[in-house]
């Protein structure tokens, strides 16, 4: 590692061994950042505070480091009307235990992307609101922070279902308008990015993040609960867009990375749609199903046919099944799908 680094230090003209930190210090650091704006003076100013192993275990005899890390975080201002970046992306550098950098000349309090690209292998703590995560899963420009924006949402909104206990779950406004805006982007050329961001977070993710004990029926109950709310509340959006992106008759199976992601964002859709459980959703899936078969195409093959799982009981779910498992031929990795 040490001749990496100095091969880096070298190749850029920089003095990296501040840099040595990341090899010494056990634990992932936690970035914390507070905000402020001067209307006055349309200054906007973002303090950053680094905690490094803190609260990690350490060989016995082992002292806690203090030297602070060299830690780039990537920042970019977003208009809160627009959502134009006024700042671009841009790097400041954390070097010591805490610093302050300020943006002046702005005419209103921007929305920050804070870590955009995942600049670093940190631990982020900011108070967003509600609304500035909507935002930034709606128009942020950084597609990792987009993502991230709508999976604390989706987070978020999973957790106060499995708070309530039963009671009746309506979604909020702005997570609604935020997937929408996701589902029906036509700008973004990575549906890819899309697809992932309509993903509502893992029951296995979300339980790292909740205090234990959490009784994991009850929150694969409060996941779907919240699933299906997005469902409906999106219907018509997904319908649309789902035709937007099914094939033609007679266009042929492309396997690349365009027409993958394009495959991905069009079977989120289904498996939303498919939460119905009524006859349109299941004749839909029982659709794609024959028409995968026909082009030879396993990825929308696959996606039917959970789909169609969801209501064993039909008769379209059994002869999908029949079918699946005879197009395998007796190969066991197909069938383990």
């Amino acid at each position: 590692c040490d001749d990496f680094r100095s091969a880096m230090a070298d190749a850029n003209g920089r003095d990296l061994s501040q840099f040595e930190e990341w090899y010494l210090q056990p634990g992932t650091p936690q970035v914390d950042v507070q905000s402020d704006w001067d209307a006055d003076t349309g200054t906007y100013s973002l303090t950053l505070k680094q905690k490094v192993g803190a609260g990690q275990a350490h060989l016995p005899g082992e002292k806690q480091r203090e030297t602070p890390m060299l830690i780039p975080v990537v920042v970019g201002l977003l208009d809160k009307e627009s959502g134009a970046e006024v700042v671009p992306s841009k790097v400041l550098e954390l070097v010591e235990p805490e610093q302050r950098f300020e943006f002046p000349g702005l005419k209103a309090e921007p929305v920050p992307s804070l870590l955009r690209d995942f600049s670093a292998p940190v631990k982020l703590d900011y108070s967003y609101t509600d609304e500035d995560l909507s935002f930034l899963a709606a128009y942020d420009t950084d597609n990792f922070n987009r993502w991230e924006a709508a999976q604390i949402l989706g987070s978020k909104a999973i957790k106060e279902c499995y708070a309530a206990e039963g009671e009746a779950y309506v979604p909020s406004k702005g997570f609604v308008d935020a997937l929408r805006r996701i589902l029906t982007d036509k700008e973004t050329k990575d549906l890819s990015l899309l697809a992932y961001a309509l993903v509502l977070p893992a029951e296995s993710a979300l339980m790292e993040t909740m205090s234990p004990p959490t009784d994991p029926v009850r929150l694969h109950l409060a996941r779907n609960t919240v699933r299906k709310a997005m469902a409906e509340a999106l219907a018509e959006d997904m319908q649309k867009r789902y035709a937007e992106l099914s094939p033609g008759p007679d266009e042929e199976l492309v396997i690349d990375g365009p027409s993958a992601a394009r495959r991905a964002l069009r079977n989120v859709c289904l498996g939303y749609m498919s939460i119905a459980k009524d006859d349109a959703s299941i004749a839909r899936c029982a659709k794609q199903f024959s028409e995968a078969r026909a082009r030879k195409c396993m990825t929308d093959k696959l996606a039917a046919l959970r789909c169609l799982l969801e209501t064993p009981e039909r008769s379209e779910a059994v002869e999908a099944l029949q079918a699946f498992y005879d197009d395998a031929a007796g190969d066991a990795l197909v069938v383990n799908k």
